[in-house]
């Protein structure tokens, strides 16, 4: 019969450092799970960020693009002129 007290003891001990055990490592995992919550959401605001910069940077881009076409084409012109001048 001791032998069968103890027995529950044991089981009871252990199961006790199993629910501590547990609760210690839920209170660790705690606060980084809610530090990786606010790292995934700083970083969806980051892509947000880089989206709209990237749409500003193209339409700088392509700005730029349209004016070297006019002075291209302006440049031409001139090209154009100079060497009706010099035929004549």
């Amino acid at each position: 019969m001791p032998k069968n007290n103890l027995n529950g003891s044991v089981e009871l001990l252990a199961e006790a450092m199993r629910d501590v055990f547990s609760e210690g490592v839920e209170q660790a995992v705690k606060p980084l799970n809610e530090k990786f919550e606010s790292l995934r959401v700083e970083f969806g605001e980051i892509r947000t960020e880089l989206g709209e910069m990237e749409d500003r940077l193209n339409k700088r881009i392509d700005t730029t693009n349209e004016n070297m076409q006019v002075q291209f084409r302006e440049q031409e012109r001139k090209i154009e002129g100079l060497f009706k001048a010099k035929q004549t």
